[in-house]
């Protein structure tokens, strides 16, 4: 995933020009960097949960690594919707598509968690309710990304999808333990 970062990082230049326009370039520039910060905290998001996810499993199968891959697949293609987003962020289609391409990599997440836990792969330790509380919140981020992605093209809403995508991120950031630690008596 740190490739998917530095791909992003590619996009942001300094700008150009007299130095008496520098001030004015850099709040041109302000929409490639707000797109770079916020797409960086999401991968580093689906870092810590794929993360997190990898350590309470207690085998892997070749299933395993296809669901991987598949979630690779969606995230590669963070760099090139954070530019397109950087570059018109006002236009729909460019909000629209970074929800969709963000809904499809919560969904492949969501899917590899799934056949984890459903494959008995994950540390017996974690309760089968715990999995299933965290299954459904999986399942609630593409969904809400794909209705961000819908109400980018309602007039004058581009930015109720950018709350929205702002509100999942915050919402899974820090990831809950798996393992709940047993209290002493």
């Amino acid at each position: 995933m740190s490739i998917i970062v530095t791909l992003m990082v590619f996009d942001l230049k300094l700008p150009a020009g007299p130095w008496a326009n520098v001030p004015a370039e850099f709040a041109r520039l302000a929409p490639h960097g707000i797109a770079f910060v916020a797409s960086f905290l999401i991968v580093v998001t689906f870092w810590l949960h794929h993360h997190q996810m990898l350590v309470v499993t207690t085998h892997c199968r070749r299933s395993l690594l296809w669901y991987n891959n598949v979630l690779l697949l969606t995230l590669s293609f963070i760099p090139f919707v954070t530019a397109f987003l950087g570059d018109y962020p006002l236009m729909p289609l460019s909000g629209a598509l970074y929800g969709v391409v963000l809904g499809l990599a919560g969904a492949s997440g969501a899917l590899m968690f799934r056949h984890v836990a459903a494959r008995g792969m994950l540390d017996p330790r974690i309760p089968k309710e715990r999995c299933r509380m965290i299954l459904r919140r999986y399942r609630l981020a593409p969904l809400s990304y794909f209705v961000g992605a819908g109400v980018a093209f309602l007039p004058h809403c581009i930015w109720v999808s950018y709350v929205i995508y702002v509100a999942i991120l915050v919402a899974f950031m820090v990831p809950e333990p798996l393992i709940l630690e047993e209290k002493e008596s």
